[in-house]
């Protein structure tokens, strides 16, 4: 068998007709009853080994397969040699989909391999670019039979930027006298530094308390207002 991923495989044998015409399938199963076949196959007369294989889907991983060859003619039936196959199972630690804030680390979780072979990951993860992200585990076992999962990343920006007002808060002016606002400063998780806007509607020519406000937008939907 090649290409054993997971649930899947290519079976594989050589069937030599004799100069009869000549059917072919495969069984395949968790034991050597088998219980699965493949469907059949036609081969031509002839008189030379020739190279069959079949796709096939759907078995147990986590567990050693068999599969044989069966080929029929009018001589009778010729059984193959047993074959044992399959893949491992990879199960992930931790959740999928897995949401980073952005700009934190992203900490691999990490998974097993049900063989007790390492496990490799492919993929990355950018923690400062709000995207989805696909990370795939790998792990082999002894019969050659090959496992995969994959992990969903949603790194996310979640949080709205941080407004700090400068200067006294409250501010007292003096009637008639120029205000100069002391402004004030944004910073955001992911974006950075963000500008902010100013809402002031002081009259310095009439006495009164007056709000300013600021307000600040991250670029990825989020705002927030101080006074």
């Amino acid at each position: 068998s090649t290409g054993v991923t997971n649930s899947t495989a290519t079976l594989n044998g050589t069937v030599n007709p004799n100069q009869t015409p000549t059917t072919y399938h495969f069984e395949f199963g968790s034991t050597t009853s088998y219980g699965s076949f493949t469907p059949t196959n036609s081969l031509p007369a002839g008189g030379s080994a020739i190279a069959v294989s079949i796709a096939i889907s759907g078995f147990a991983p986590d567990i050693p397969n068999h599969c044989r060859l069966v080929a029929v003619s009018v001589e009778g039936v010729s059984l193959g040699s047993d074959i044992s196959f399959g893949s491992p199972l990879i199960t992930l630690f931790g959740a999928n989909p897995f949401t980073n804030e952005c700009h934190p680390a992203f900490t691999d979780p990490g998974a097993t391999n049900s063989a007790g072979f390492p496990v490799t990951v492919s993929g990355s993860v950018d923690t400062n670019n709000p995207a989805t992200y696909f990370l795939t585990y790998t792990g082999t076992n002894t019969l050659g039979g090959v496992g995969t999962v994959t992990r969903t990343v949603v790194v996310q920006d979640s949080l709205p930027p941080i407004i700090t007002v400068l200067g006294d808060n409250p501010f007292t002016n003096q009637l008639g006298q120029p205000f100069v606002d002391p402004g004030a400063t944004a910073a955001d998780q992911c974006a950075g530094t963000v500008s902010v806007t100013t809402n002031n509607p002081v009259n310095v020519s009439l006495a009164g308390t007056y709000t300013v406000s600021y307000s600040a937008t991250d670029g990825n939907g989020h705002s927030a207002t101080n006074t």
